[in-house]
């Protein structure tokens, strides 16, 4: 299952939740059961695929993500 995570400069990746949907404005995640959804030209740098700083990038062989 993919995961919603937002970038921080400041140490790893914050996980936001669950990947539900995406549209071609928006990117849809679960957040306590209930349904969020963050703008893709949002300051918040949000990523589904983990990057560099993501804790679990390690786990992750380049290019095959959940």
């Amino acid at each position: 299952m993919n995961t919603v995570r937002q970038i921080c400069h400041f140490g790893p990746c914050i996980v936001l939740g669950p990947f539900l949907r995406e549209t071609r404005t928006r990117i849809y995640y679960r957040c306590q059961d209930k349904e969020a959804w963050v703008n893709k030209s949002s300051r918040l740098l949000v990523h589904i695929a983990p990057c560099p700083l993501c804790r679990d990038y390690e786990q992750y062989p380049e290019g095959h993500w959940d």
